[in-house]
């Protein structure tokens, strides 16, 4: 997931300026941090199921 967010940054840095290119970043990671914790945590018996 690191990988994706670096390869949408760097697509869109030619595009934005440094403090929309922060914002994205805050953005991106705030809204996508919750769905790869949410991953991390599961357990073995619900991958059984």
């Amino acid at each position: 997931m690191e990988e994706k967010l670096v390869n949408i940054l760097n697509e869109m840095a030619e595009y934005l300026s440094v403090p929309q290119m922060k914002k994205l970043q805050e953005v991106l990671l705030k809204n996508l941090s919750g769905t790869m914790a949410q991953k991390e945590n599961i357990e073995n018996a619900e991958y059984l199921r």
